[in-house]
């Protein structure tokens, strides 16, 4: 298979895969303290449980000063 072909087997591939609860944070509130937050929780727990969670604490935290 040419390098072409590859390349073009993994975008497909790839698009089903969803992105990592970090990446979904930080694309949706470009805040770091939240990356950061979502991302220790993530190193715990699966992405469902941690969106969960991320969710409800970042509805009364929105940075470090509110902890």
């Amino acid at each position: 298979m040419k390098i072409e072909g590859m390349i073009l087997t993994l975008r497909k591939e790839t698009r089903v895969f969803d992105l990592p609860m970090s990446d979904k944070v930080e694309i949706t509130t470009k805040n770091p303290f939240k990356v950061l937050v979502a991302t220790i929780l993530s190193a715990r727990t699966n992405d469902k449980t941690t969106f969960k969670i991320a969710r409800k604490l970042f509805e009364q935290v929105e940075n470090a000063s509110n902890f």
